[in-house]
């Protein structure tokens, strides 16, 4: 019986809001996901991944995790987000993804790259100079730094609202009982 008591009371208060002329909005939560082009745990969860970035409920950051001493690692991450600059994140990751873990390429090869680029059409020269653009340079700085502000040692890991931390294949499901 309490049950349908704050049923009704919710009810009510909502049709007192709708009535003030307010709506009740449901808040998103940022959802920052640190992950790497040759973790299987982050390919094996990549399908819960997109739905994720689906959601209206989530602001979804990326933070790819890579070795910035090494070329071709930075080479894929500044590739990977003028992918996102030009609104094919999604096909950029699945592809990538598919051809480390499905094709066997080494994970940050440059021919794995190219191969890549070519799948998602992205192998031309106007998306190398986006590439390499100080636009592209600031966000790969800027998920770098946030990947040492969490303090990120594996992939993947999950920040929910910049505090809550959750890390492996779980972690999506553990998200979505919290929200």
């Amino acid at each position: 019986m309490p049950n349908k008591m704050v049923g009704n009371l919710i009810m009510k208060l909502t049709k007192l809001l709708i009535l003030a002329g307010m709506t009740m909005k449901v808040m998103a939560i940022d959802v920052a996901e640190a992950f790497s082009f040759n973790c299987i745990h982050c390919y094996n969860i990549e399908p819960q991944v997109q739905s994720l970035r689906q959601s209206a409920k989530v602001n979804y950051i990326p933070l790819p995790i890579y070795d910035p001493k090494d070329i071709n690692q930075l080479a894929v991450i500044n590739a990977y987000f003028a992918a996102q600059a030009l609104g094919k994140e999604p096909q950029f990751r699945l592809a990538y993804f598919n051809a480390v873990f499905n094709q066997g390429m080494s994970a940050y090869a440059p021919e794995t790259l190219v191969s890549v680029l070519t799948a998602c059409n992205l192998n031309n020269k106007a998306f190398y100079s986006l590439a390499s653009s100080e636009r592209i340079t600031r966000k790969v700085q800027f998920a770098a730094s946030l990947a040492v502000r969490y303090q990120i040692n594996g992939t993947p890991t999950f920040i929910v609202n910049n505090n809550q931390v959750f890390e492996g294949e779980n972690a999506i499901q553990e998200i979505a009982a919290l929200y």
